[in-house]
Order: structure tokens, then sequence, then C-alpha cells
């Protein structure tokens, strides 16, 4: 006979399951908004859904039931607001596929496609942080969707056309995705990837650029440090395209201000800025350092406007992020890494590389690294010839045109160019024989040009400072311009010639000579000589085909007209101190001077070379006069303009008469 033995032991209570395992009848609901549990006469569906069975269902027997179809048209009513017979109601239907989202996969991809075709800024808030819980963990239990969530996500904040933004909803997004990125750590790759694409085309409406732009920015704001270069690494990508398409001539002529071109000296004035007849430009500023107020003006230029437009919106979050050190700190690092690998690259952008200037305004630390930053680029031999010469006409261009950087940092840096330039010459000259190469010597040339184009710019600040005018000559530009790789040839002829004004002025270096006679030297030349009737003999033609460096200086004036109330302020335009009518009057009276002397020694070479007979001597300068006539005649054609330099009679005339080889060089298209 069995005996039951007492235990001690209390039976356990029965686990309760799994929510999301848990069966819930959900109502339904027919189109006229009575809950389906009525009676009806047209009703023949069961009155609650299971979802897990439903869910399962379908993914095991790959097959669509009466209920899975109901699911699947409930979504689509979310998105496309036409409503089925029988319906779901959308808060419901969303918070039960939020507990399930483990079974959306396989053959469920149906489900999660009509989802992911949502709009969420359309929905009702309640429905919409629904709908933002459902993709949330739809993310957790599969990575397999991280890249469609982050599109889809991405996609809600461009979907605004106009500048009337729900913010609170647009707040929940930001929110979704913050949540994303702290517990799913390969988001960020997704996030990533989608940021590229899901910025609009540049030829979309400004108003849908900027929004999205804002947008985004608010993102680089929370994600984590790396991720945040990243992401503004790509939106500065994006603006460097359009930058390049938006040619400062095609602007200026949509303006209807393109009157001259732009060059680096005489061309500075633009639009709205008085600068460029001296007149200082920081009184525009607020009293509180911020920012004039922005004009409500739109350029003509659809991509100009469009640029212009994100310009002020860059400008404006960076001044918001200036106010704490460490926040400054944090904004000037990631614009610089940028500027390192982005924009420094793009070969003559116009306005994104403003960005830095910006930044370098709101304090002197940022403006002393950047200009450390530039001048070890330069003086680095592991880095690229191209890049050292960029980096180093970004450093002239800073020092001449940004009004912030004083005259002791000026001089400091003008004093490391200079050094380096004569250190340059003493240790080629010891190696090799010197001579004007640009291949070799390229990084010698961009730094001369540099160290010219500041001296030019700033050559009153710099003598208007302690010992200033000693400190120019300290420089000791004179063997820098007389040395054998003769920069002023391979230079850019307005720097040339705005530096050579400069120094004749202060008695420092005479460059008009070494000009005039590279300019004689460098045209192509057609040798021609004449025959005993008059005939034009072409004896062939040489290779002495003159080649010019880059005359690049990023911060060249600006020219977008909204977001220039952020540059006019900390700008500098050119003024020329020394263009008065005695000084052009002086100017060519030397040119008059150096061509008679050039004449006369050229006179005095036919001399030597025929032996010192005098009656040969003076056949030779009838027909030096009678070439110069033919040369008069012929340069005033409108249509052939044409310079002639006359080469001296050499000794190997061999009693010829110089009448028959005397030759001269033909320069077809240049105007001297």
């Amino acid at each position: 006979m069995a005996s039951l033995v007492a235990t001690s032991e209390t039976p356990r209570p029965p686990q309760a399951k799994p929510e999301f395992l848990t069966p819930r009848a959900v109502p339904l609901s027919r189109k006229d908004g009575t809950p389906f549990g009525t009676p009806s006469p047209s009703s023949t569906s069961r009155a609650t859904i299971n979802f897990v069975e439903v869910l399962s269902e379908a993914r095991a027997s790959r097959t669509l039931s009466e209920k899975y179809r109901l699911i699947v048209a409930s979504v689509k009513f979310i998105h496309t607001g036409v409503k089925p017979p029988q319906l779901i109601p959308p808060l419901q239907l969303l918070n039960e596929l939020s507990k399930m989202t483990s079974l959306l996969d396989g053959f469920n991809e149906m489900l999660v496609s009509e989802l992911l075709k949502c709009k969420p800024l359309t929905l009702e808030q309640e429905v919409l942080k629904a709908y933002l819980s459902v993709l949330v963990e739809l993310g957790r239990s599969n990575a397999f969707h991280h890249e469609e969530i982050c599109r889809q996500l991405l996609s809600a904040m461009a979907s605004i056309d106009t500048e009337e933004s729900p913010q609170d909803r647009l707040d929940l997004v930001h929110g979704a995705i913050q949540r994303m990125l702290k517990e799913l750590p390969h988001f960020q790759d997704a996030l990533l990837k989608q940021v590229s694409k899901c910025l609009p085309f540049m030829a979309k409406p400004w108003q849908q650029q900027v929004h999205m732009y804002r947008q985004m920015l608010r993102v680089v704001d929370y994600v984590p440090a790396q991720l945040a270069l990243e992401v503004l690494a790509r939106l500065v990508h994006k603006i460097i395209d359009l930058d390049c398409h938006c040619p400062k001539e095609e602007m200026l002529a949509a303006e209807d201000t393109a009157e001259e071109p732009v060059t680096q000296f005489p061309m500075d004035a633009v639009p709205g800025d008085s600068g460029a007849s001296g007149k200082d430009e920081s009184d525009t500023a607020s009293p509180a350092g911020h920012p004039p107020t922005a004009v409500d003006t739109s350029m003509k230029h659809p991509l100009g406007n469009t640029l212009d437009r994100l310009m002020e919106l860059f400008l404006e979050y960076i001044n918001g992020h200036m106010a704490e050190l460490d926040d400054a700190k944090a904004t000037y690092r990631r614009f610089l890494a940028v500027f390192d690998k982005y924009i420094m690259a793009t070969y003559k952008c116009l306005h994104i590389q403003f960005l830095m200037f910006y930044i370098c305004s709101k304090r002197p630390l940022f403006a002393d690294h950047l200009i450390d930053f530039l001048w070890h680029k330069v003086q680095n031999p592991n880095t690229s010839v191209v890049f050292r010469q960029m980096a180093v006409a970004y450093l002239g261009s800073l020092l001449s045109r940004a009004g912030y950087v004083s005259v002791g940092t000026l001089k400091d840096t003008l004093s490391l160019l200079a050094r380096f330039l004569h250190g340059y010459l003493a240790q080629t000259s010891s190696a090799h024989s010197l001579g004007v190469d640009v291949n070799r010597h390229a990084t010698f040339y961009a730094v001369c040009q540099s160290l010219l184009y500041c001296v030019a710019f700033r050559h009153k600040d710099v003598v208007a400072s302690n010992g200033g005018l000693d400190f120019l000559r300290g420089l000791n530009l004179e063997q820098l311009i007389t040395s054998p790789l003769n920069p002023l040839k391979v230079m850019s002829r307005p720097i040339a010639m705005n530096f050579a004004n400069v120094s004749r002025h202060y008695q420092i270096v005479y460059c008009h000579a070494i000009i005039e006679r590279n300019q004689r030297s460098a045209l192509p030349m057609a040798q021609v000589g004449y025959g005993s009737h008059g005939d034009q003999i072409t004896f062939g033609q040489s290779s002495q085909y003159s080649t010019v460096i880059e005359s690049y200086f990023p911060f060249d004036p600006y020219v977008l007209t909204r977001s220039q109330r952020f540059i006019a302020p900390i700008y500098r335009h050119y003024v020329d101190h020394l263009s008065t009518p005695d000084a052009d009057e002086d100017d060519n009276a030397d040119e008059d001077d150096n061509a008679d002397e050039d004449d006369a020694e050229e006179i005095d070479t036919a001399k030597e070379g025929l032996g010192g007979r005098t009656d040969d001597v003076e056949s030779g300068r009838r027909n030096i006069e009678i070439i110069r006539e033919r040369i008069s005649t012929t340069s005033t054609s409108p249509e052939v303009p044409v310079a002639m330099s006359v080469t001296s009679a050499s000794g190997s005339l061999g009693g010829q008469t110089a009448e028959k080889l005397l030759s001269y060089s033909v320069s077809p298209g240049f105007v001297r």
C-alpha cells in the first residue's frame, strides 16, 4: 500500500509567460469606426487577433492568412491613408508590433517593408512615438535592418519643404537616433553610410538644403566625437562640390556687378564692400561682438544662392559654439581636421575655406595655431610639393587678409619665411648649379611669392610698427630677388609689380629693371631676318617660354552677399597707398630711363662686335630705327597684336652688312 509522504516543499506557482507570447485580444474596427466585436450582418471575421500566432504561422507556412492581410492593410493605412473595410487602430497596432519585432524577419519582411514606407513627420505625436519605438526595437532584434532604419530616420528629416518644421516631432526623431547610437554600437556604421546618400542634390531648393544640413549639424552635436568628425567631413565635402560649381565670375555676372576680373591686388572691390576704398569695416559689427543682422536678399545665381545660405548656416553654427572654451576647442579641432583633409586638397575652392577664416577670428589661440599648422606643412620635406605650395598660399593669404592677425604675428612669420628662403639658397648653391627651374624649386618660388605678397599687402602696417623699416631691410630681400633662381621671373606679374613699387618706395631693392629684363627674355622667340630687298626670312623658333607659378590665394574677396555679414568685419581689403599721380610719373620716367639704357647697351655691344667700325655701327643704328618703325606699325593692328625686342648684332657678322642679318624676336599675342 503506497503511502503519501508529506514534504516541506511548497508547490511553485506557474511562471508567467513572456509578454510578447501572451495572446492579447486586439479589437478590430469597421470602416464606420464601430468596434468589430459588435454585431453586424456583414461581419464574418473574428473579434480578436493573436499577433504571435499570425506572424509565426506566416513565417512557418509562408502563406498569407486573412488575419495577416488585415495586419498588413492596417500598416498601409498609416502611410497611405487608405482605410480598409476592417482596421486595427494604428496606436494599438504599433504597440503590439514593438513587442514582437523578433518575428519580423524572413517571410515577414513584407510587413517590415510596409512599416518603412511610413512618413514619420506626418503622424500624430502619440502615433509617432509608437512608430519610433517599433523602429528602435526592430534595430535591437536584427542588425540587418540598421541601414534601412537609419535611412528612414534621416529621410524623415529631409521631408520638410517649408521653413516651418514640426520641431517637436523632429525632437522625437533625433531622440530615436540617440537611443540607437547609445544601445547599438554598430548603428554608427549605418549612420555614416547613409549621411551622404540622404543629403539633397545641389540643384534642390535652398530651403530643403538648409533644413537638412541644419538637422545634420544637430546630429554632429550629440554623436560620439569620432563619428561627429566623420559626419561633419561629409557635410563639408558636399558643400565643396557646390562651391566648385559656383565660379566667382558667373556669380558676379548674375548680380550685374562683374565690371572687372578679380585678381590679387587691384580688383578687390565686391558688391556691398566699402573696404576697397580704405574704410575700416570693423565698425559694422554689433556692440556685443555678434555679426550684423542678416539682410533679406537672395543671390540671382541659383547655386550661388544655395551656397550663400549654407555658408550662413555653418557660420551661425560656428558662432554658437564659441562661448565656452572647451566647446570652442572641440569645434576648432573638427573643422581643422576637415580643412586639412578636404578643403586644402581641393584646387581653387572659393568660399568654403572662410569657415576656418571665421573660426580663427574668435580666439587668438586659434589663429596662432593655424599659422603654426600651415608653417609646419611648408617646411616638412615629407609633405608633397603640391601640399607645401597650397599651405604657403593659405599662410600668405591669411596673414594678408585677416584683420585679426597682429603686426607682431605678421613680422614673426615673415622672418620665418625669409630665413627658410635664405637657407634654401645656401643649401642649393652648394649642391647644384642654380638657375630658373620651376619644377625643381617649386617650394622656393611659392614661399617667395607669399613673402612678397604679404610685404606688398601690409607694408604700411609693418613700417608703422616699432622698427618696421629696419625689419624690412633686415629680411635681406635683395639677395632673394637677385639670386640666380630669379623668383620675379616666374612670379605672378601683379604681385611682382606691386612689390616692386613698394620696395622702390622704401628703397629696399630695385626690381623694375629685373622685371623688364625677365619680360623680354621670357618671350617665345621667332627668329626673323631681313634680306637685301627687305624680305622677311624666318630662321626658326626658339623654346624660351616663360613658366609662371600658380598665383592662387584662397582668401581673395568674398562675394556671397547674405553670409558676408560674418566675414566683412574681420576682412582686410587691399589699399594701394602708393597709387598717386606723382608716383605714376616717376614709374614712367624710370621705365623710359631703363629703356634708353638698354638701347645704349645694345649699340655698345654692336660696336664692340664690329671691331670699332663706326660706319657699320651707324648703319646698324639706322636699321634699328627702321625696325622700330615697323614694330610700332605692326603693333597698332587691332587684329594681330605683337611685341618685338631688338637683338644686338653679334661679332660673327663676318663682314656682312647689318642690314641683311639683323634679327628681332616676334611674340604674337603678347601685349606689353
